[in-house]
């Protein structure tokens, strides 16, 4: 309407019409890109969090899941179940953990107990693992951590919690977090005789994770508890030691409710104006289905900036460039598109089969029009070429037609007689017993064999043998029906094949047959000094 009442040319409204229609659906479609854009940003990231939650847990898992084995083994050796019956043991087990210690660092302790409390043998793992004297071993019965162990069942390991210790040294923090796994002792006879503890340094595991926190900071580790196991304040020394706060809670880190991130049981993320907070719990089943969680917090304002900075430049470049668009597009609408778009469709037509419809030609003398030009042309020898090569087609396919059908006929007829060949008789029976066999039909079978057919030969000559065989093939076609079959088996001998006949059709038709050849013998009896005469042989199948 506006458009209208100003009572501007159709290149004004052209022109601005074009400018309204780009600058408008790029403005909207900015819009909803930028929230797009910003949407897969966090998906993106959420996705990377959940890549390295099941990369924590993979660690984790692996961690204990090699604790429990070792605890497993370390309980089941020959020489720890022969302990506790048999004194001398004690040297080889004590060597037997020793060894092993050397090469597991990460148990900081080893202890196997007696059934009242007593320790028997000690492996200590501080700087460096060694067996703990006689005398320095303690009686732990009237200790609540006997206690404790007591409740440990065979084939069933008891696990503590998560123990910190802070040791200051040199004005430095040292934080050494540990848990107990215990596990009971049966000896030969499968019956309860002592405790297997392991003192496990978790420290080892920590570590990795300090190695993840150099590419992806701000990560933690929780337990069930709220305790964190692992923080961005912890620090690992050249020498190995790790260095920061251990009793620290997630609610002292993270300003969010506790149960928005451990209680929803599956993977989660939560988003803030000014935070990105991932969740990934997870059940660590070597430690009796302990439930622990993998954090990471990310600055969302950081993290996004760098879209919010790309995207308003882009936006004041896509506003010029739609602009330039609009003028430059209408210009080639004019030039270029509109007699492309027909020469476009002409050739659509083309590949449809259609070379009857040209496309209109203007007395412009430019590049596309010289192409309409030979365009059309081009059409015009196609349609020739077209016509003349389906005159073609149709003459070489029916002459085609004709060769296939030719050659088929010679491959199943006797050209002799032209009567079906033996060829033919071995397809035709299989397939008209089978018709047999379902419908319930019956089907009989006749040979016939020339008389004297080498005396013929022999004494008239291979010409006139020949006539005789194609004197009885016309016979034996005018003594059967149109649904019987003659066939020349071989030589002198024909099959007669009677469909569906009758108990005596056999009979009937060889009474037919010695009549017509009688009557031939008769008109023909100068022909021959004899008689021709043929010998029959009857075979029927019933379906």
């Amino acid at each position: 309407m506006i458009i209208k009442r100003l009572r501007l040319n159709l290149k004004q409204k052209v022109i601005i019409i074009s400018i309204v229609c780009s600058l408008l659906p790029l403005t909207v479609l900015g819009i909803i890109n930028f929230y797009n854009i910003h949407n897969l940003l966090v998906e993106k990231a959420a996705a990377k969090y959940l890549s390295l939650g099941k990369l924590a847990e993979s660690k984790v898992k692996d961690y204990f899941a090699r604790v429990n084995e070792d605890l497993y083994y370390l309980a089941n050796m020959q020489d720890t179940k022969l302990l506790f019956q048999d004194s001398s043991k004690k040297y080889y087990v004590k060597n037997n953990l020793l060894h092993f210690a050397f090469k597991n660092s990460k148990y900081e302790l080893i202890t196997i107990l007696d059934l009242t409390g007593q320790e028997i043998v000690k492996i200590s793992n501080d700087k460096y693992p060694k067996i703990v004297a006689n005398k320095d071993l303690k009686n732990l019965a009237a200790s609540s951590k006997f206690a404790w162990i007591k409740e440990a069942e065979p084939f069933v390991s008891l696990i503590s919690p998560f123990e910190f210790e802070e040791t200051a040294i040199n004005g430095e923090v040292i934080i050494r977090t540990r848990i107990k796994l215990v596990i009971s002792i049966t000896n030969i006879y499968g019956e309860e005789s002592g405790y297997l503890v392991l003192d496990v340094k978790v420290n080892p595991l920590i570590k990795e994770f300090y190695e993840l926190q150099q590419k992806y900071p701000n990560l933690y580790i929780v337990s069930e508890d709220g305790n964190l196991l692992f923080h961005p304040e912890i620090e690992v020394s050249k020498d190995g030691s790790i260095k920061g706060q251990a009793s620290l809670t997630l609610n002292n880190e993270i300003p969010i409710a506790k149960e928005s991130l451990l209680n929803t049981g599956e993977y989660t993320t939560l988003t803030t104006k000014e935070t990105i907070i991932a969740s990934y719990p997870f059940t660590v089943s070597n430690l009796n289905d302990r439930k622990l969680s993998f954090i990471m917090s990310v600055n969302r304002l950081a993290f996004l900036q760098p879209l919010k900075d790309f995207y308003v430049q882009f936006v004041f470049a896509g506003l010029c460039l739609a602009f330039l668009l609009t003028v430059v597009s209408y210009y080639l609408s004019r030039k270029i598109t509109s007699p492309l778009v027909k020469l476009s469709e002409a050739i659509d037509r083309v590949a449809v089969g259609n070379f009857r419809e040209r496309i209109e030609e203007n007395t412009k003398d430019d590049e596309i029009e010289n192409l309409i030009v030979h365009f059309n042309q081009m059409i015009d020898k196609l349609n020739i070429l077209y016509e003349n090569l389906e005159e073609k087609v149709k003459e070489r396919t029916k002459k085609l037609a004709d060769a296939n059908q030719e050659m088929t006929r010679l491959a199943i007829t006797d050209p002799l007689t032209g009567l079906y060949n033996r060829h033919f008789f071995q397809a035709y029976i299989d397939q008209q017993v089978e018709v047999c066999k379902r419908y319930n039909k019956k089907l009989t079978i006749i040979i016939a064999d020339v008389d004297d057919f080498k005396q013929i030969n022999d004494k008239f000559g291979h010409n006139t043998g020949d006539q005789v065989l194609q004197v009885i093939a016309h016979l034996l076609k005018e003594s059967v029906r149109a649904s019987d079959i003659i066939i020349r088996y071989g030589g002198d001998e024909f099959l007669i094949i009677l469909m569906d006949n009758s108990s005596d059709g056999d009979v009937k038709w060889q009474k037919r047959f010695q009549l017509l050849l009688e009557e031939w013998n008769t008109n023909n009896s100068n022909y021959f000094n004899q008689d021709i005469s043929l010998s029959f042989g009857f075979s029927q199948f019933t379906g």
